[in-house]
């Protein structure tokens, strides 16, 4: 049985001690993009973007009212 509570801890220990450069970061993330498309050439599908952009547009307007409070 895998300790996923210390798999967590390793990886939170790890990024936060590791200093990264945004096109580092956008490598890596490239780099899971295309091993999850490895393992499931389908997606996301197009249910999985509407959703994921739905998420994305509701996050957008929260931090918009936050701004326009902030400045209110």
């Amino acid at each position: 049985m895998r300790d996923w509570e210390a798999i967590a801890d390793h990886k939170r220990r790890f990024w936060t001690d590791r200093p990264t450069t945004i096109d580092e970061r956008l490598r890596i993330a490239d780099e899971l993009r295309r091993y999850a498309l490895s393992l499931h050439p389908d997606w996301p599908t197009r249910e999985q973007r509407e959703a994921d952009l739905a998420s994305h547009v509701r996050v957008s307007e929260a931090l918009g009212r936050v701004r326009s409070r902030r400045r209110g």
